[in-house]
């Protein structure tokens, strides 16, 4: 399996996301600025749209996190990723992303963490915190949960990328030089004979 394969399933789940962000989010916002920045529809429709939102930005970011991560298993260790990252296994892991976004709005959802609403400061729907309910070390554990994971499965995985092909290419610089010199010196060997 080439490691294209194995980032599909991961590119396609990121695809799916884009697609609900168009078909559910676009209309929506576009519904709320035409009426002049409020929101047209009942404070409940308002809330699923602002929890829809987030649950859909954080579906896409751990498939972005696990696209980077399936790339970097199957440049730097292609057998390990082919045991690891098979047909079935991924299929696992997709679903496991639109969980993780799930557990990620659930407390907003159910209230115990903040609520989703209208927001009048940014005038959207939008997630809104009551500073006085929401423990601020709690808030930080959960913002580097949500931002934080994918944030961090992306950069060490292209800094894996990174280091591994700079390492290649050092290995290969003197070897594709002398390379050079030989496609040279046959080239002048031609010139002479001919």
């Amino acid at each position: 399996m080439t490691p294209s394969k194995y980032t599909t399933i991961f590119i396609v789940n990121l695809a799916f996301a884009d697609f609900l962000y168009c078909v559910i989010n676009l209309p929506m916002y576009s519904r709320m600025f035409i009426s002049m920045k409020t929101w047209p529809g009942s404070g409940r429709t308002c809330s699923f749209f602002a929890a829809f939102v987030y649950f859909n930005a954080y579906a896409a970011w751990m498939s972005l996190g696990f696209v980077a991560f399936s790339r970097y298993l199957g440049i730097t260790h292609p057998e390990l990723c082919k045991k690891v990252l098979t047909k079935h296994r991924n299929l696992m892991i997709a679903g496991g992303i639109w969980f993780y976004a799930f557990l990620m709005v659930f407390p907003t959802i159910t209230g115990d963490f903040g609520k989703f609403g209208y927001n009048e400061r940014l005038e959207k729907c939008d997630y809104m915190d009551d500073e006085d309910d929401i423990d601020e070390d709690l808030r930080r554990l959960f913002y580097s949960i949500e931002f934080g994971l994918p944030f961090v499965l992306i950069v060490v995985s292209y800094f894996g990328i990174w280091r591994k092909t700079t390492k290649l290419a050092s290995f290969l610089k003197p070897h594709l030089i002398e390379e050079a010199r030989k496609e040279k010196h046959k080239g002048e060997i031609r010139l002479t004979w001919t």
